[in-house]
């Protein structure tokens, strides 16, 4: 039975999703300096040959990794929403999640790495800030303008009210995280964390 074009698509599909996966697990425990296209092919099954017909380079291989982390938590971007409701209740939700995403295993080591090596590497440092911090800021950026627009927060710079916000809802917990002290941060502390944070906002924000 002939096979069609679009099962062969699917199963490249599926080939370059392994890739990215493993080539990730490999980037996070070995670092990027470490870390060589031939044992990314030797882990995903092939030769390195073939892995170069989906990836020209190291470096193209992690750019696609960074973009499949924000792809796959670019969701949490959109669901801020300051410009209808009650303003604290939607400044606590998102900041809990963007507080949770920050927190999360996948987070904590592309940070670590991202630190750890854009000193000798400055593209993945580079790749890191376009595809995840410029792009996720200009989406805040925007919502809250929105807000500042609708009257419900203070009329100010939105870039810098949205650096405010999130610097505040990772403030304390992030760093205990990424430097490993102690155990994870339990739900209350989250919470907790957050009100302070939601709190510490208004507090130079809310319309007088």
């Amino acid at each position: 039975m002939p096979v069609t074009a679009s099962a062969t698509t699917l199963r490249r599909e599926e080939r370059r999703e392994a890739i990215v996966r493993t080539a990730k697990e490999i980037f996070f425990a070995e670092g990027y300096a470490a870390t060589s296209m031939a044992t990314i092919a030797a882990r995903v099954g092939g030769s390195k040959g073939t892995l170069y017909n989906y990836f020209t380079s190291k470096e193209e291989l992690f750019e696609a990794v960074v973009q499949d982390f924000l792809e796959r938590n670019s969701i949490v971007f959109s669901k801020l929403n300051v410009a209808e409701g009650d303003v604290d209740a939607a400044l606590a939700s998102f900041g809990g999640q963007i507080l949770r995403l920050m927190l999360s295993d996948d987070a904590i080591a592309m940070y670590r790495l991202i630190a750890g090596e854009s000193g000798r590497f400055p593209e993945i440092g580079a790749t890191y800030y376009e595809a995840v911090m410029r792009r996720g800021k200009q989406r805040l950026v925007e919502r809250f303008a929105a807000a500042m627009d609708a009257g419900r927060i203070r009329r100010s710079d939105p870039a810098i009210a949205a650096q405010h916000f999130v610097d505040l809802c990772l403030s304390g917990l992030h760093r205990r995280r990424l430097w490993n002290i102690g155990p994870a941060p339990s739900e209350a502390e989250i919470d907790a964390n957050i009100d302070q944070a939601v709190r510490a906002f208004l507090d130079g924000y809310r319309v007088k």
